[in-house]
């Protein structure tokens, strides 16, 4: 079965997507709370990089949402220097569609998104630096403290 993304607009709301999260979750009650998922992203939006917040859908023909993935952004220290890359996250697609639901696609569009920040930051670190950031100079930024923490090496 076959369908197309498209990148959801910033004010479209979460109810695009509601019948999705019902069917993608029957045995999860919490899914039918619409007025939960739709705070959710009006909160995602209120967040400093709320204007960075990317989501996209898959839908048939028909205009059936089949498929769903969002990309929060987030701060992260890589190497000492403060960078925004984008988390997938609120993925779902119903049985039958899997990748010809256009999942590569919305992951490819994540990558993308991380490209050009790595390609406006971490490919601007010396070669030196950039080894030593894949072997555990990466930090986790907290950006409700504003406190960078060690991640452990693994």
């Amino acid at each position: 079965m076959k369908a197309t993304i498209r990148e959801m607009g910033k004010d479209e709301p979460d109810a695009v997507v509601a019948a999705l999260r019902i069917a993608s979750y029957p045995n999860f009650p919490e899914a039918r709370q619409t007025e939960f998922y739709e705070e959710l992203y009006r909160w995602h939006r209120a967040h400093p990089l709320g204007d960075q917040v990317r989501r996209w859908v898959a839908e048939t023909q028909e205009g059936e949402v089949v498929g769903h993935l969002n990309a929060l952004p987030q701060h992260y220290r890589v190497a000492g220097r403060r960078l925004v890359a984008h988390t997938p996250g609120d993925y779902m697609v119903l049985p039958g569609y899997g990748a010809d639901c256009g999942t590569r696609g919305m992951m490819r569009a994540i990558e993308q998104l991380n490209s050009d920040v790595a390609d406006g930051g971490v490919s601007q670190l010396r070669d030196g630096e950039l080894s030593q950031m894949t072997k555990a100079n990466v930090t986790d930024y907290d950006t409700v403290t504003g406190q960078a923490r060690s991640l452990p090496e693994g």
